[in-house]
């Protein structure tokens, strides 16, 4: 496949993954059909099956899009593992305006309803959650040991608080507008500042 032909491709891709997400967030995903995701994103079925040949392989190709954005940020993490506090103070900024937006709360509350009819999209969850979890427990170690995380906090349970903290933001935005992100923002990291750094009244993790 030719270079335009790809970016062409790639494109048309992400725009029916765009229509089947307002598909997903406006009927559910287990109302949600095959036509309706055609009429939304201006595609015949056949255009739409040479893409995707069937509604689970469009679940799927959105739930490897979360996979890889968590990806990101667990690299992120370990490449700066001697001060987990200031990886999340700088991942947080990104991070929860996206999540507090209600189309990505919305979608997160339907793949959690779809993981429990499916058991692929179950899976796929399940190794994002275990793989962050694995990766934040063990960066407050390090960060512990670097002396930039208080050696009372304990990890498991630090990373518990955290992953609360986040997932609790993004189910509470699907019915509550957020009005100021920026205020929240700074609310979040100066909150995980204080779980976790010694010097968390200077603002300092170090």
């Amino acid at each position: 496949m030719r270079k335009k032909n790809k970016e062409l491709h790639a494109q048309r891709r992400k725009e029916i993954l765009e229509a089947a997400s307002q598909c997903f967030i406006e009927k559910g995903i287990h109302k949600a059909n095959m036509q309706e995701i055609c009429r939304t994103a201006n595609l015949s079925p056949g255009q739409l099956y040479r893409f995707f040949k069937s509604k689970d392989a469009i679940i799927l190709a959105l739930a490897e899009q979360e996979r890889q954005a968590a990806a990101g940020m667990i690299e992120y993490i370990r490449n700066n593992e001697a001060n987990v506090a200031e990886a999340l103070h700088t991942i947080s900024s990104d991070l929860i305006p996206e999540i507090t937006d209600i189309s990505y709360a919305r979608m997160s509350i339907e793949f959690v309803g779809e993981a429990g009819r499916n058991k692929e999209v179950a899976n796929l969850f399940e190794k994002i959650e275990k793989d962050f979890r694995m990766c934040l427990e063990q960066a407050i170690k390090t960060s512990q040991k670097a002396g930039s995380v208080k050696k009372s906090v304990d990890p498991p349970s630090a990373t518990t608080v955290i992953l609360s903290l986040f997932d609790g933001l993004s189910v509470r935005s699907s019915f509550e507008t957020i009005a100021n992100k920026k205020k929240l923002t700074k609310t979040i990291q100066e909150l995980i500042r204080a779980l976790l750094c010694k010097n968390a009244n200077k603002g300092e993790c170090s």
